[in-house]
């Protein structure tokens, strides 16, 4: 869909979503004759007109809407105070990314070609923990055993020592499960452990 009134372009990807200009129009002021259109052409014309709405903020990044690229965090009312934007992005999907948010309708959308890419690529998902499944992590360090193969870190300044071991043929099980699933692996670990372990 693309046109121009009043001399403001409207573009969009999607039919009756338009991207540049989001504006909700309460009445055409331009008679038929004066559009040069017959009545019908000019009633549908104006219909759609009425269809463009404001944005909802459906994908969010860090405050910032991805669709109409306003800053969510600098709204503010006339009096000055913070004014609370109407985003219907509440859904985390990234858990990396906590800061990336898309709507319930997008989630859906999105898990929806995720089943659709799954059944063509005939796999199953398997879940499979971190901790004493595929790796052993402690904090006693045995200085009897050889290092090879041991991670050695720590979290965070005063912490302390980790020392992580990849489970007896992890390597074999990770490449022969991966053409037949796919693999998504979890930790009830903090968030700084499993980015440290990946």
């Amino acid at each position: 869909m693309s046109g121009v009134v009043s001399g403001l372009q409207l573009r969009s990807g999607v039919p009756g979503r338009p991207k540049v200009l989001r504006a909700l129009v309460e009445k055409t002021l331009l008679s038929p004759l004066d559009c040069g259109v017959d009545p019908w052409a000019y009633a549908q014309l104006k219909a759609l007109l009425v269809r463009l709405e404001g944005c909802s903020h459906p994908v969010v990044m860090k405050g910032l809407c991805a669709e109409c690229g306003q800053d969510l965090t600098q709204l503010q009312n006339k009096n000055g105070k913070q004014q609370v934007p109407l985003s219907t992005a509440t859904v985390s999907m990234v858990h990396s990314v906590p800061e990336l948010m898309v709507s319930s309708e997008q989630a859906e959308k999105l898990g929806r070609e995720d089943q659709q890419r799954l059944h063509r690529n005939r796999k199953l998902v398997l879940m499979v923990d971190l901790d004493q499944t595929l790796i052993h992590t402690t904090e006693q360090h045995c200085p009897q055993m050889s290092n090879k193969g041991i991670f050695h870190f720590q979290l965070g300044r005063g912490e302390p020592m980790l020392h992580t071991r990849l489970r007896p043929h992890c390597r074999d099980f990770l490449e022969k499960i991966a053409k037949l699933y796919e693999l998504h692996v979890f930790t009830f670990g903090s968030r700084l452990y499993a980015h440290t372990i990946a």
